[in-house]
């Protein structure tokens, strides 16, 4: 775990080779290491489809601190799965910092008030990741650690543009085996049913186990996606995506899943018997109840 303190700032960088590049992995029992810059080395890299992201995966995730991916979910053919493969490495140059030490996450622009309608739709998308992915900096540059991490806090009330009937995430997990196939089933639904996310992310956990019993990280590859509330439209997509998952002998995180069949738990979490036993019969939620943890 890496630990940094400077001002108001306080990182604490887990161990992420136990899961890949997860950026709220389990810490586990991982020694302290001091960090003494704000500043990230960062890369970023296109990718042209699916393929050249797990290509360029393997070649650079295992010499980085950090590595993840943003893909365009909606696009398809032969530029299925395209995106922006980013890395980034704690500055370790104790001088100084010379650039801006804030991160531009603290001048937040903020969403006021939810419209009756989304504006996220299949045409603004479609738009959105055609210009984000031609336009993103591509190179290597120096970053504040939150405005790498946390992209998201630099908008204020993001989850306003969804519109009052907000949205539903998801997020999967598929073993490296069946990874690449999965991966590409999964975006050629979303793709056909028009209900892309300009928040898609892709990234490959690492090998270690996790020690807890309902750790949602496992060896494989993660998918992980916003979709604005279109009713009965959208859970049956998720309910499509998690198909695919199941049948790829992956597993959803269950804290942003609620639209799964009520099994899902028990199928995609092997230790769930062990840690029934921990469950406090006088607590419980609804999301508890859905996934059958209790009665």
């Amino acid at each position: 775990m890496d630990v940094f303190t400077h001002g108001k700032f306080r990182l604490v960088r887990r161990n992420h080779r136990r899961h890949g590049a997860d950026r709220r992995d389990y810490a586990g029992d991982a020694p302290l290491r001091r960090i003494t810059s704000p500043l990230l080395h960062t890369t970023s890299r296109r990718f042209a489809d699916l393929a050249e992201f797990f290509a360029m995966d393997e070649q650079r995730t295992s010499v980085h601190e950090y590595s993840v991916a943003w893909i365009d979910c909606l696009a398809g053919g032969d530029s299925l799965g395209r995106g922006i493969f980013s890395v980034a490495d704690h500055d370790s140059n104790p001088e100084r910092v010379t650039v801006r030490e804030y991160p531009k996450s603290e001048q937040r622009f903020s969403v006021p008030f939810a419209l009756p309608i989304s504006p996220v739709n299949g045409l603004s998308l479609r738009l959105f990741n055609e210009l984000y992915f031609r336009i993103h900096r591509s190179g290597p540059r120096k970053m504040h650690f939150k405005d790498w991490l946390y992209p998201l806090d630099s908008i204020a009330s993001w989850n306003r543009l969804y519109g009052e009937r907000g949205f539903f995430q998801f997020q999967c997990v598929v073993p490296p085996l069946h990874a690449r196939e999965a991966i590409a089933d999964m975006l050629n639904i979303i793709s056909e049913s028009g209900q892309g996310s300009f928040l898609a992310v892709l990234k490959n956990f690492g090998d270690k186990p996790s020690p807890g019993l309902m750790s949602f990280p496992m060896p494989g590859t993660t998918l992980a996606l916003d979709f604005p509330n279109l009713g009965a439209r959208t859970r049956e997509l998720l309910l499509r995506l998690y198909t695919v998952t199941a049948t790829a002998g992956g597993r959803l995180y269950p804290a942003k899943d609620a639209c799964s069949p009520g099994h899902s738990a028990q199928q995609g979490y092997p230790n769930l018997p062990r840690f029934r036993q921990f469950i406090d019969p006088g607590i419980g939620s609804l999301m508890a109840q859905r996934l059958q943890l209790i009665t």
